[in-house]
């Protein structure tokens, strides 16, 4: 499987390259629209293989994050290769994990052929499963340290992670969240835990 090309761009298509290594041998790669691309220049790509009946597809990703959100929107029922990529080209993985954070369906139906259905069904699955909390601490505009001490607070309550990362988004999506109050975003966060 290819995992990664490194080599010289000797032709560029609409939203497809060849890039040729130093082997000789070219690939044909899917690359992101905003991905500035220059003939004969040297480019460093993650990829993404995607092995159908006929042929097989290489999606091309300036970094190894955008790359990983792509195998993870595969995951969601209804989410093929071409979608996934367009998603994250377009998103990227931070504009990403802000839409799931935030709920932003709208963001989402931007990608032709991806309908509100499939989007809510993405934001929900990578909201409860895929999202990891190191990820949301790091995006964050509140306190890092807010987060990680709530984190420590509802994990020693017996809370797992999955709860409390849904719970931090609900909080957010509310416009709830106080990074400045400790206290209260732990009272607010066991009120929505003991509805479920």
């Amino acid at each position: 499987m290819i995992a990664f090309l490194s080599g010289k761009i000797i032709a560029i298509f609409d939203n497809q390259i060849i890039v040729r290594l130093p082997s000789g041998l070219g690939y044909l790669v899917q690359i992101s629209p905003k991905q500035n691309c220059i003939l004969n220049e040297t480019i460093d790509l993650f990829i993404l293989e995607v092995q159908r009946d006929t042929k097989t597809e290489l999606f091309g990703f300036a970094n190894l994050k955008d790359r990983e959100w792509v195998e993870k929107l595969l995951k969601v029922d209804g989410v093929g290769p071409k979608i996934a990529a367009q998603i994250v080209y377009l998103l990227g993985y931070e504009g990403l994990l802000q839409a799931i954070q935030n709920n932003d369906v709208k963001a989402l139906t931007q990608i032709k052929g991806l309908g509100q259905k499939t989007a809510k069904k993405i934001i929900l699955e990578l909201k409860t499963s895929q999202v990891e909390l190191t990820e949301l601490e790091t995006n964050s505009k509140q306190g890092d340290q807010t987060i990680t001490a709530f984190t420590e607070t509802l994990t020693n309550l017996g809370y797992k992670r999955r709860e409390i990362v849904e719970v931090i988004s609900q909080l957010k999506a509310k416009n709830l969240w106080d990074a400045n109050n400790l206290a209260e975003m732990v009272k607010q966060s066991l009120k929505f835990l003991s509805k479920k």
